[in-house]
């Protein structure tokens, strides 16, 4: 993404990488299918080039050792008649060790297992399998494949292939060996029916002519392969298949249909036109098309108005041949030939047609496949400029989330010198980018930091580590603020290409780290009060043993007060959260004050301080937390006792009043001390705020008391107020009142 300055100049460019691997992959796998395609499609049509068996089978070997490179490669025959299989080529280093017309009983090691079986193995480590036997032990084999070549569901030989190293195959070999086994079946059909034609040449001269027919016929199925062979298109596949038809056997249209889920479809269709790709059959439903795939065999019908087995669709037609299209054993379609006059199509006419459909199989399928690979290329395409655009859409976000990020973000040469920056650096800093184009971001910085801002760049360059540091940044007008600084490196394939270096104000985080420090220090402060008056209490015990009784009962009260006084700050923490529940029960406010008193009073007289008591009869119980409660009346009972100077009094009272109907329950606090100036009022119940008097007394305190008497009274949806006329000796009074329900 190009970085322009206020000038539209490019002045540097920000690259942002995404891993595109699945479209890499996606490609090579294509390419390489694509490229296997060719090489079974050059393999079959040097194949079927040939009708010599012992040639074929020599020449296959070779060629598909030199076309796939797989190390050792073995062909079998099977002799049925022996249950022998029997070596009848090999290449690679099977030539080194594996004699021609080695014979191996069946099931005896892998190959004679898939023939006896009719099933393909791929082992990846064939020392664990226990069906695998190596004739010759000084030549090291570790994985293998081995696929049956099948015709017409018999077993007539093996295709084989071994390496010395594990795992060495895949499916993609499977289905490459499988491919080839298929065409090899056909390859050797074709080749012994030329034996045999060949053979009944020799014992039947009388019958010339017929020699020369399944010659001819022989010929054309290898001319038909190998034009078949010659392109993947599938339109153009279909259309040769019915050009050379003709060859076969005579028709007056001709068609071919493929099967999908026992529904047969016509795909192409030649001669006599009729809108035959209308019609959809059911294979179950149809007894002509049923009985090819049941018996897997032609089937001839000389007068479709006589046949029970037909199913009249087309009028003109008297007479039909079709042929079953296998692939794998499977019927992938069918060839259908169509006559207008009855007894134009003979049996010898539906062999031949069955031959002719057997080559056409892998043609299809092969021209299906490279069609299904088009229309994935297609798909993959559609995916890639999807993935275009995303990237593009990724790059407008990167460039929106730089151009509005709240923190200056500057990209940094690999040397640590300052290239671009964000719209925020100059908002932050005042500074333009140009001004510090080509300078160390050390400017950046008071002139105590800069050693480590160099040290930490200088790090990220050698090491190629994010670095994180805080220090403090200044302003283009030299004021100053608390900065955390990251350097991340931007390297590739272990080469820098640059730095990014992003700036954050964390001036207020560091008050708030101030703040909680001086929270603890004073909180820690307050808890001064109860120790002292437990100290009190201990030291009474000691110098009055006769008392002990009532001192201990003081001594256990100020324990549960401190425990309670501490439970009372994480509870202000948790109400401040909204996650505590009030545990509201009635409450005597007269019994509460006259308690505290109480246990103050020898607190008080330790300060040469008069503590009263003066409760209303009338009073009634109200519904409060008694520990908060108690906790708001002993942080204004300890400031009262710290802010009265000696010779002073302090009174603690109850109150019940009424207003708007509405009735209050309250206790207050009297001191005689300097009192509040008006100034100080309004701040009095905000944390960490100390008046004036408190500051003035020396007296220890955290600014959090007043707070957290606040809090507590808010959470009783009550009210606490404070009368105070800034004089001293007349003190100030503080009321808290909470609602009374009955």
């Amino acid at each position: 993404a190009p970085i322009r300055d206020s000038q539209g100049q490019v002045t540097g460019i920000v690259g942002i990488t995404r891993d595109i691997t699945e479209r890499i992959l996606a490609e090579e796998a294509l390419t390489q299918r694509v490229g296997q395609l060719e090489l079974l499609n050059q393999v079959s049509r040097n194949l079927t080039a040939e009708l010599s068996l012992d040639y074929l089978l020599s020449n296959a070997a070779s060629l598909i050792q030199e076309s796939f490179g797989y190390p050792h490669i073995g062909l079998f025959l099977v002799e049925h008649e022996q249950e022998e299989l029997v070596m009848k080529a090999r290449a690679g280093s099977y030539a080194a060790f594996f004699p021609l017309n080695h014979r191996l009983d069946l099931d005896e090691g892998i190959t004679g297992w898939v023939a006896r079986n009719g099933q393909r193995l791929l082992i990846g480590d064939v020392r664990r399998d226990p069906r695998y036997y190596n004739p010759f032990p000084e030549q090291l084999i570790l994985s293998e494949l081995s696929v049956p070549i099948k015709w017409r569901g018999e077993v007539v030989g093996v295709l084989d292939i071994q390496s010395d190293r594990l795992d060495a195959f895949d499916s993609n070999d499977v289905l490459v060996l499988e491919t080839l086994a298929d065409q090899l079946a056909a390859a050797i059909q074709n080749a012994r029916l030329l034996i045999q034609t060949q053979l009944a040449l020799v014992e039947l001269m009388a019958a010339e002519a017929a020699e020369r027919e399944q010659r001819a016929l022989a010929e054309a199925l290898v001319n038909v392969a190998a034009e078949l062979n010659s392109t993947l298109d599938f339109e153009e596949v279909l259309e040769k298949i019915l050009e050379n038809v003709g060859y076969i056997a005579p028709y007056d249209s001709a068609n071919i249909m493929l099967l999908e889920n026992g529904i047969a479809r016509v795909v192409h269709q030649k001669g006599r036109r009729e809108d035959t790709e209308k019609f959809i059959w059911t294979v179950a439903e149809t007894p002509t098309l049923s009985q090819m795939v049941k018996k897997n065999e032609p089937v001839t019908i000389s007068d479709t108005q006589t046949d029970p087995i037909w199913v009249e669709t087309i009028r003109w037609i008297r007479s039909y041949a079709g042929a079953p299209i296998r692939l794998n054993e499977e019927v992938i379609g069918f060839i259908s030939l169509n006559g207008a006059r009855p007894d134009m199509f003979t049996t010898e006419h539906a062999r031949r047609l069955q031959a002719f459909a057997n080559q056409t199989a892998i043609a299809i399928a092969n021209a299906r496949l490279y069609h299904e690979l088009e229309v994935y290329s297609g798909i993959l395409e559609q995916a890639v400029e999807e993935r275009t655009a995303e990237l593009q859409q990724t790059k407008e976000r990167v460039e929106t989330i730089l151009n509005y990020s709240p923190d200056p973000i500057l990209l940094l040469k690999p040397d640590g010198a300052i290239e671009t920056a964000n719209p925020a650096f100059k908002q932050v800093f005042g500074f333009h980018v140009d001004d510090l184009h080509r300078q160390l971001p050390t400017n950046l910085v008071i002139p105590d930091h800069a050693n480590r801002v160099q040290a930490a760049l200088q790090s990220a360059i050698d090491e190629h580590q994010v670095m994180r540091l805080e220090l403090t940044a200044r302003h283009q007008d030299g004021t100053t603020f608390d900065a955390e600084v990251a350097l991340a490196p931007i390297s590739e394939n272990k080469n820098l290409l640059g730095i990014v270096c992003s700036v954050r104000d964390i001036s207020a985080l560091k008050e708030v780290e101030r703040m909680k420090d001086a929270f603890v220090s004073n909180v820690s402060h307050e808890l001064r009060t109860p120790i002292t008056s437990l100290k009190l209490s201990h030291r009474l015990i000691e110098m009055d043993p006769e008392n002990r009784e009532e001192y201990m009962g003081r001594l256990s009260r100020e324990v549960n007060r401190l425990n309670d006084l501490i439970e009372d700050l994480l509870r202000l923490s948790r109400l401040d959260q909204g996650r505590v529940e009030l545990n509201l029960q009635p409450v005597d406010l007269n019994e509460l004050a006259q308690q505290y008193v109480n246990d103050r009073s020898p607190l008080a007289e330790s300060k040469e301080l008069s503590l009263l008591f003066e409760g209303e009869k009338d009073v009634m119980p109200v519904q409060a937390d008694e520990g908060l409660i108690g906790q708001v009346l002993s942080i204004l009972l300890t400031n009262a006792l710290n802010y009265t100077p000696a010779g002073g009094r302090v009174t603690v009272s109850t109150h019940m009043k009424e207003i708007d109907g509405k009735r209050w329950v309250g206790h207050s606090v009297s001191d005689t001390g300097p009192g509040i100036t008006p100034d100080d009022q309004p701040h009095l119940f905000e944390r960490f705020y100390r008046g004036k008097a408190g500051h003035d007394s020396g007296a220890p305190g955290t600014g959090l008391g007043l707070a957290i008497a606040h809090e507590i009274v808010d959470q009783h949806r009550g009210k606490i107020d404070v009368e105070s006329e800034g004089v001293p000796g007349k003190g100030a009074t503080f009321t808290v009142w909470l609602p009374f329900h009955m």
